[in-house]
């Protein structure tokens, strides 16, 4: 139906997660609808770092976690383009430092990354790349606006 969005991992701002499941049954259910391998479960897990509790109910999860658990939806189907809306939400200062690092992990990897934020000096840290939207118009490239503060 739609190949290219086979390539693409997004989440948003209200992922669906489901509360009464567990971590590796969340993922469980997108593996079906996408026809992927459930051995891409563990991977994911190990990636966001929640392997160790993979059997928790997503219920019991902090923000942060919540948003770990989002994150590894995102990466389920081993995107190309990977969408993230306010990545950093939740999450604590731990937690925004291994994002930037796994943010450095798919750029090396070859997955491009698209961060929408109202935190500019947070991706100011992460981006290689920043232009700023208003009301859907690109306004300019954020670090030529950055030079001028």
């Amino acid at each position: 139906m739609y190949r290219g969005f086979k390539k693409v991992g997004a989440i948003i701002e209200h992922p669906a997660i489901y509360p009464n499941l567990t971590v590796y049954e969340n993922l469980g259910i997108l593996t079906v609808l996408l026809n992927i391998d459930k051995g891409r479960i563990n991977d994911v897990l190990r990636i966001v770092g929640l392997e160790d509790i993979n059997k928790k109910l997503a219920k019991n999860f902090s923000l942060g976690m919540k948003q770990r658990l989002v994150i590894a939806m995102a990466l389920i189907n081993n995107p190309e383009l990977l969408i993230l809306d306010e990545p950093t939400n939740g999450l604590d200062p731990l937690g925004i430092q291994e994002l930037r690092e796994l943010k450095k992990e798919f750029s090396k990897k070859g997955i491009t990354v698209i961060i929408s934020s109202h935190i500019l000096s947070e991706i100011q840290q992460i981006a290689d790349k920043m232009e700023l939207l208003i009301m859907g118009i690109l306004f300019m490239k954020l670090i030529t606006l950055l030079r001028w503060i």
